[in-house]
């Protein structure tokens, strides 16, 4: 396949003096930001003391591990993953966003996703490989999935 091109040269709109309108893969850290690497390591331990392990048949690893609840609030809370184990922690190094449709035939051997109720977190790894963040989205979850991590599986806090 072929890889992502950069823009033409004042093409894209905004390109003022020579400006580009991209961002520099070189330029952007890739450490895996704090809050990310707290929520996955919240949602993999609540999975340890109160998920659900089961054989999976899907393309993604050969075990699932699932946890579903409510919050007070009455949301639907789901915790997932799927993958040959169960880590306690997640890579330290993040794939910067250009850089993943170059490589369209990685496969990861973890994927955890989070869905509060519409999926709000995705992240998918493999040993020895960067992070790949496939979605994020800030909200009243997290709090809850904290909360869930501390609780051992009981209901989380009111949102």
């Amino acid at each position: 396949m072929k890889g992502t091109r950069r823009p033409k040269a004042g093409a894209e709109r905004g390109n003022v003096a020579g400006v580009r309108a991209y961002r520099a893969a070189a330029a952007t850290p890739t450490e895996t930001a704090p809050v990310l690497k707290a929520l996955a390591e919240a949602a993999l331990a609540a999975l340890s003391r109160a998920g659900e392990k089961r054989e999976s048949a899907g393309p993604d690893g050969p075990w699932a591990w699932s946890l579903a609840t409510k919050t007070k609030g009455g949301a639907a809370l789901e915790v997932g993953l799927t993958g040959p184990d169960l880590p306690a922690t997640i890579p330290s190094r993040t794939a910067h966003p250009s850089d993943i449709p170059k490589d369209r035939a990685w496969r990861g051997t973890h994927r955890l996703k989070i869905a509060a109720p519409r999926i709000a977190l995705d992240l998918c790894w493999r040993e020895g490989a960067a992070l790949r963040i496939y979605q994020f989205s800030r909200g009243e979850w997290e709090h809850d999935v904290v909360a869930l991590a501390s609780t051992g599986g009981d209901e989380p806090r009111a949102s």
